[in-house]
């Protein structure tokens, strides 16, 4: 039986949204494709019951995959023929790009943050604290520092003259990569009084040009509504069962919005939860890592 064509959940400006947009345009993998707003609320995801505020999300049927490294293990699962590979050196590649976002993060120039109040409430809501004035400005020095070690790192990989972080084709592990390292490059004033150049690295501006050219044009996939992606969804939902209530909440940031459900199973690096949207008797399943996340089941859910 084939795949289910995947439902993306996005706004078009996440970085983490760009890594699922550039591993499905690689792949040439239709999908569907439900536009999202930066800031809360979300009212497509609620419709499905989720109260968890990260993006991207993706549904394969009547089962919602959270976190990025999850979706593309669930993708090159379920659509094998010419999947990317890279293995547990690909995992290494995301776990350290997820450091280099915390650095990348500092290097937003002040008025993509600022400019908007009611995102600034929001990215304080995102990461459970006050947003002072001038920390942004106050930290980028340290911020570009770190992201200049994530160039150096990618510069240093191609210097024996690879053109792919792993082999000579493309995998994984340069999707893994490429992400944060395009972002900044492309963010207009994200290295704005930095030595990040393409003079001083020019191995990595060239990798990163050379993928978005491998990609060409982005795929965006067939725009439809919430209200359509639910119906996909439940069309092959199943009708609710009892069982204990379980919490799941990110151990760093959005734990604002942990997603509560009927736990179904936590196991294999996994954990399913069973959630019911409203006036529903049909079921979704969301999944979430267990690196990363907490897990309370029965009276602690409730707290």
């Amino acid at each position: 039986m084939s795949a289910p064509k995947p439902i993306l959940y996005h706004y078009h400006f996440s970085p983490y949204a760009h890594k699922i947009s550039y591993y499905l345009t690689l792949r040439s993998l239709p999908f569907f494709t439900v536009p999202q707003p930066p800031v809360l609320p979300r009212p497509d995801l609620a419709l499905l019951g989720i109260t968890y505020r990260r993006i991207p999300l993706l549904a394969l049927g009547n089962v919602v995959y959270a976190d990025t490294p999850l979706i593309l293990a669930e993708l090159e699962q379920r659509f094998p023929d010419g999947a990317l590979g890279g293995g547990e050196e690909a995992k290494t590649w995301a776990k350290w790009s997820d450091k280099v976002f915390r650095s990348a993060v500092g290097c937003i120039p002040a008025n993509a943050v600022t400019g908007s109040e009611a995102f600034r409430k929001d990215r304080e809501d995102f990461q459970g604290r006050a947003l002072p004035a001038g920390a942004a400005a106050a930290n980028r020095p340290r911020a570009l520092a770190g992201l200049a070690k994530g160039f150096e790192k990618v510069e240093d990989t191609l210097k024996d003259g690879r053109d792919w972080i792993m082999s000579g084709k493309v995998t994984l592990a340069d999707v893994n990569a490429v992400w944060v390292l395009e972002w900044m490059i492309n963010l207009q004033g994200a290295l704005e009084g930095s030595d990040i150049t393409k003079e001083k690295y020019p191995l990595t501006f060239a990798w990163v040009e050379r993928f978005l050219g491998c990609m060409g044009k982005i795929a965006r996939g067939d725009l439809i509504t919430g209200e359509q992606a639910k119906a996909m969804i439940l069309a092959e939902a199943e009708e609710e069962k009892a069982g204990d209530t379980a919490k799941v909440t990110p151990v760093d940031t959005g734990r604002n919005h942990p997603q509560f459900g009927r736990l179904v199973a936590c196991e294999g690096g996994r954990v399913i939860l069973e959630v019911t949207p409203s006036e529903e008797s049909r079921t979704v399943k969301v999944v979430f890592p267990e690196d990363g996340f907490e897990v309370a089941t029965a009276d602690a859910a409730k707290l």
